[in-house]
């Protein structure tokens, strides 16, 4: 598994599959699965992408389930190729 910047450039076509992912519940499992079925089905690359820091706590909330390293370790477990790391800061509500 990758671990790619969002700002970074990347040239490989993905099949990509969005979410916090703050846990991977069956509902989590069934989107990593579509993206990761549509990229066998063309030949390139699955990918997942998530915050890195946590979303909730600038919104004042709750400890998230899963930190970012946790979850990226559980999408390599599942099978996903990339994972792909975004912020989530003030510029991110825009």
């Amino acid at each position: 598994m990758k671990l790619l910047d969002f700002f970074s450039k990347y040239d490989a076509p993905i099949s990509l599959a969005l979410g916090f992912f703050d846990c991977i519940h069956l509902g989590h499992r069934a989107l990593i699965n579509a993206a990761k079925s549509r990229a066998a089905e063309l030949g390139i690359e699955s990918a997942a992408l998530t915050f890195s820091n946590d979303i909730g706590a600038y919104f004042g909330a709750e400890k998230q389930i899963y930190t970012f390293e946790e979850r990226a370790s559980v999408l390599a477990e599942l099978g996903i190729d990339n994972v792909i790391a975004a912020k989530f800061d003030s510029n991110s509500r825009r």
